[in-house]
């Protein structure tokens, strides 16, 4: 554990100067002893091009190794890959599979992702109705994407009465949990 640890100072840079290098190597001793946290950021790596070239197919390689120990962020990062097609054909079925199982696992990215496919009626129905309940339940986790998501529906009336007060706390909510906005996010 000492390892990923070690890897994640580097990667972050906290109390030392970011260094991916440095981070891999830690990562790859953690991965020697079967870690599935280091599994994870090692795809992280590859997916990222941090301190790599970016590679695809090493980044699901490495979150299928760590799926295999049930680790939630490596079934987020495979739906990831296949969401985006990136390293694989773009099959949001796929994708929304392994972002099921990430949720299965409480984790409230996965929720959020879930709630974005059904607002957007990526490979499945339109339904904002389940969009609204996979938002719900991140937002139990204070998770700032599904917090903001659920401000976006209130602020529309998207599959629920148009309410700009509500829309308003939750858009306050969202960057209280440190929301920072991207152009793909969600």
């Amino acid at each position: 554990i000492a390892f990923v640890n070690w890897g994640s100072l580097y990667y972050d840079g906290k109390g030392v100067e970011q260094n991916y290098s440095n981070a891999k190597h830690c990562y790859e001793e953690a991965a020697k002893l079967n870690l599935p946290q280091a599994f994870y950021m090692l795809g992280n790596l590859y997916r990222d091009g941090k301190g790599v070239e970016p590679d695809f197919t090493k980044a699901r390689k490495y979150y299928k190794k760590a799926a295999e120990y049930n680790e939630p962020n490596a079934f987020y990062g495979l739906g990831f890959l296949y969401h985006n097609g990136k390293g694989v054909v773009k099959d949001y079925n796929k994708a929304r599979d392994y972002f099921l199982k990430a949720a299965d696992l409480k984790l409230p990215a996965a929720f959020t992702k879930l709630g974005s496919i059904y607002y957007f009626g990526e490979g499945v129905g339109q339904d904002y109705k389940k969009a609204f309940a996979y938002y719900e339940k991140a937002a139990e986790f204070k998770e700032p994407n599904a917090l903001y998501s659920l401000g976006i529906m209130y602020h529309y009336g998207n599959g629920v009465r148009q309410n700009e007060s509500k829309a308003q706390d939750y858009y306050k909510e969202a960057f209280r949990n440190n929301f920072r906005p991207t152009n793909n996010e969600f």
